[in-house]
This record gives C-alpha cells, structure tokens and sequence, in this order.
C-alpha cells in the first residue's frame, strides 16, 4: 500500500545553510521529485526573500554547484539548481530509487518533506538508510493510502 511521510530534519544535515546564515527570512519550497535510476535531484525551486542578492547567495552556497534564474515575480523567485554530490545523496536515501518527494519545504530552522513511498517495505529501506547514514529524518507523520482515501482523488485534504 502507498505511504505518505511527513518529517523534517535540520537545515544543516541537507542544502543551503549558509544561504539561511545570511538570508535567515528566506523561505524555500520545491517542486515535486521522483527518483530518476540511481539518482534523485530536486532541480526547481521557489524562493521568496527580500533580500536583493538571493541570487549571488545561492552561487556561493557550497551545496550548490550552479543556480539559474528562470523567473522573478516581486519578491518570489524560480530557480534550477544544480547541487553538490552530498545534497544528491541525501535526495537518493531519502528516496531510495522509488519515492516520490511530493513537496519540500526550508527556513531558518529545517527542512519538512512529504514523501510518498510504494509501499511500507521501501519506507522501512528508507528509514534504515538514513540511520546508517547520519540522516537524521524525525518522522512526524505515516499515512497509508487506503482505497477510500485514492477514490476521493485529493491527495492535498490529507492531514500534515
């Protein structure tokens, strides 16, 4: 049966901590990642800041390796990121080849991901690869996708 996680880990465990040390009122949201073979990346993300020099930020972070701006609307900002080896590693234990990263959202403090896995076998491959790794994934939530829950089609009803 499909699973949803919800979880969040600290900022500093993933991406982009040194963009929130000099942009602490940044917030983050990307858009929804599969697996892709062995190799998991979250490339687009939103942005909103007011600080003028986001861009410029981003290209000094050490987890990013290039950053294009693709769109600004006032103070939200849409950006293709290509990221270290560490940041793709972190997405491919998360994921372990067959999740589906439905959203990701960062501040200052953390980053809280929505993670729908095929079922509980690869959740628990999942969990046990981040303890083995360091990752250190604190599970909020596990939500079964049970027949009533997919005939209704409203994957965003369900609790976070």
């Amino acid at each position: 049966m499909a699973t949803i996680v919800s979880g969040h880990f600290p900022l500093d465990a993933f991406a982009l901590s040194e963009t929130f040390t000099t942009i602490p009122d940044l917030r983050i949201e990307s858009t929804p990642v599969g697996a892709a073979g062995n190799r998991a990346t979250m490339p687009l993300l939103w942005a909103q800041t007011d600080a003028d020099d986001l861009t410029a930020t981003l290209a000094q972070d050490p987890t990013v390796t290039a950053v294009e701006e693709l769109r600004r609307t006032g103070n939200r900002y849409f950006y293709r990121m290509e990221w270290t080896p560490e940041v793709h590693c972190c997405m491919n234990i998360l994921l372990q080849s067959q999740g589906l990263l439905l959203q990701s959202q960062a501040t200052s403090s953390q980053w809280r991901v929505d993670i729908l896995y095929p079922d509980r076998e690869v959740l628990r491959q999942a969990n046990e690869s981040c303890e083995r790794f360091g990752l250190s994934l604190t599970i909020d939530a596990i939500r079964s996708l049970d027949s009533d829950q997919q005939s209704q089609g409203r994957l965003r009803d369900l609790p976070r």
